[in-house]
């Protein structure tokens, strides 16, 4: 939703003077140090006398910038008429647009070849646009350009939050690429690991054959772990199930993983009231957002120190929301912070960490970590904000909203938060299992692995409060005694989705023949997209009541 600030219409012949006097003062350096986005583009609609003015991305036109509730949804010209962005980047002045119901004045912010702001201003159709406010205009983006180059020292509340909207732009068009790159690079690395484990698995080995197997097996392991780490930056949805989650919980477990690995030198200290509402989230994102963030403050600190985690209810209006890269919009959250006591970020870091993708200052890394915890914020609905702390150290802060109506479990258990995402795997092959997690996990699915059909059907009829909707299993393995209680309980138990893995000829596996229900072959070796589908089409097929 677009929000604009309304401001009384005032008949006047031109109004650059006021914009001018606003411009001096944004330039003066003894501004207002609280003075936020959003009250700068109050003050330029009220020295324009405009209905409204913000910001879009220059390149798609894509509306950001939120103003005060209550301004009524407005159409931009631009969507009509994509050649407007065109024309406006190859011009060197503002340009005047005139629509049925309003006159509107357009200006680029920032370089033309790189990502660029668009700066909007909406009047009435009656309003004549002079060449004075349109000088005045262009000044104006030409001030908050200037304000878009890097510096050193402290920078007002309104310019930090407009270099965070240009470090985001830029996020987003890297996590594009990323996002397509790694689905490719994921498919052909799962096809290297799956062969190289079945050749692991033959019998009668060559000792030299099989340590080349095993050097290509972790070659392509450490790629594929690399890949998902991409995948999770890329993420914009949740494939997770989004379920009420507290965070103190979560807080306690990372501390009691870090205990034991961390230098007794270095203390580790929280403060999360045993009352702070739940969050919507799910919760291996959530461990793998705090691990990553302790681990950099840890690594931030040379010898002695401490890492504090703070966490509190925060209700964010339309300029707090700014001050974080993601999208969050005006509500209710619960914000953690992690600070250390280390030296801090530099101000020439703080502007490279995200203009730059992937930059990293640590040697022999890919500089994932705060792009992972990016990625998994904002597939949360939440953002991501880096500084340093007023008593020194850095300070990283995100936020993730509480839990609404929404999140709360509906009435069928069969169909609540999770449920078609929980899978039993029934095999006795570790890298079978492996795989098949590789190619699973990524999108979302919980594999739960048991050896034999006996545990793993107990496992299926006690699960009640997270119920599996995807049984399976390994033609293998089912045989003798396997075999009889497989057969038996899918006499009895009716409600199952079940896949089978097995052998090239489906026509041919010894297990089929006395399945009771419908089901689904995937031959092995696994490819990925087959797996995917036939995972998407047993789920997808209707299944009966249980007797």
């Amino acid at each position: 939703m677009v929000e604009a600030i309304l401001v009384p219409r005032h008949e006047t012949s031109d109004c650059s003077a006021a914009v001018l006097a606003l411009l001096q003062r944004l330039l003066v350096p003894l501004h207002e140090p609280g003075r936020g986005l959003t009250q700068v583009f109050e003050d330029l609609a009220t020295a324009f006398q405009c209905n409204a003015a913000g910001l879009a991305w220059g390149h798609d036109g894509l509306p950001f910038l939120c103003h005060p509730q209550g301004a009524p949804d407005i159409r931009f010209p631009w969507q009509d008429q994509p050649a407007l962005l065109t024309e406006l980047r190859s011009s060197c002045l503002p340009l005047a647009v005139r629509t049925a119901e309003r006159h509107w004045l357009l200006s680029l912010v920032g370089e033309r070849s790189t990502p660029c702001l668009l700066l909007w201003l909406e009047a009435p159709s009656s309003r004549q646009w002079t060449e004075a406010e349109q000088s005045a205009l262009l000044l104006t983006s030409q001030v908050l350009t200037n304000r878009l180059a890097p510096t050193e020292g402290e920078m007002p509340r309104w310019r930090e939050q407009l270099r965070r909207l240009s470090a985001q732009h830029t996020l987003e068009q890297t996590a594009l690429v990323v996002r397509r790159l790694a689905h490719d690079f994921s498919n052909v690395l799962t096809s290297i690991l799956g062969f190289s484990e079945l050749g692991l698995c033959q019998g009668g080995r060559d000792a030299t054959l099989q340590r080349y197997l095993q050097e290509i097996y972790r070659g392509a392991e450490l790629g594929a772990h690399f890949t998902d780490r991409l995948r999770l930056f890329a993420r914009r949805i949740a494939k997770t199930a989004i379920v009420p989650i507290s965070l103190r919980d979560v807080v306690q477990e990372e501390m009691a993983r870090c205990a034991p690995t961390w230098p007794s030198s270095i203390s580790l200290q929280a403060d999360v009231p045993a009352d702070l509402p739940l969050v919507a989230g799910s919760a291996a994102a959530l461990n793998d957002i705090l691990a990553a963030l302790l681990e950099n403050a840890r690594e931030a600190i040379p010898s002695q120190g401490s890492v504090w985690i703070t966490a509190r209810r925060r209700d964010l209006d339309t300029g707090d929301c700014l001050e974080f890269l993601g999208t969050p919009a005006p509500g209710a959250y619960v914000e953690v912070s992690v600070h250390d006591s280390g030296p801090g970020f530099t101000p020439e870091l703080l502007r490279r960490l995200f203009q730059e993708p992937f930059f990293t200052t640590k040697i022999r890394h890919r500089g994932l970590g705060l792009h992972v915890v990016y990625g998994l914020v904002l597939s949360h609905g939440g953002g991501l904000a880096l500084n340093n702390h007023v008593e020194g150290g850095a300070l990283a802060r995100f936020v993730l909203p509480v839990v609404t109506a929404e999140h709360t479990t509906p009435e069928d258990p069969s169909r609540s938060p999770g449920s078609t995402r929980r899978i039993l795997l029934v095999t006795q092959t570790p890298e079978l299992r492996s795989a098949i997690a590789r190619i699973l996990q990524p999108e979302g699915y919980e594999i739960v692995r048991t050896p034999t059909a006996a545990e793993g059907l107990l496992s299926w009829t006690t699960a009640r409060t997270q119920p599996f909707s995807l049984l399976m299993v390994e033609e293998s393995i089912l045989c003798g005694k396997n075999r009889e209680i497989l057969r038996s309980w899918l006499q009895r138990e009716n409600k199952v989705s079940l896949v089978c893995l097995g052998g090239e000829n489906p026509r041919g596996a010894s297990l089929l023949p006395f399945l009771s229900c419908p089901y689904t072959f995937v031959p092995l070796p696994l490819l990925p997209e087959v797996l995917l589908d036939a995972v998407r089409v047993a789920l997808d097929r209707p299944v009966a009541a249980s007797a």
